[in-house]
């Protein structure tokens, strides 16, 4: 995904189950930055029994090669999470899937 500037943009999704989680959110926020300006272009899946749901939208400048977090509240649901996570796993170890003959 990129922006209009050419950026990269990243989306990342956490969640914590206690109500406050600013230390977690600035944590997370600090270690995917590091992350981004050392060329990884993953994508992070990191996921807690969740109340509380955090996005974070991580810009990579190629230009300047600075990266820059923003953080919105998502209004998701733990079930919404949970099926998207299983979903993925399902997926990926061929279950649910039509058999090839």
């Amino acid at each position: 995904m990129t922006d209009e500037s050419g950026g990269m943009q990243q989306r990342i999704s956490a969640c914590s189950d206690d109500g406050e989680s600013g230390a977690f959110s600035a944590l997370l926020a600090r270690a995917l930055l590091l992350r981004l300006t050392n060329g990884t272009s993953e994508r992070y899946l990191l996921t807690l029994s969740n109340m509380k749901c955090e996005e974070y939208v991580v810009e990579k400048d190629k230009k300047q090669g600075e990266a820059k977090a923003t953080m919105g509240m998502m209004k998701r649901h733990n079930q919404t999470m949970e099926k998207k996570l299983s979903n993925r796993f399902s997926a990926q170890s061929g279950r649910g899937h039509a058999r090839r003959s």
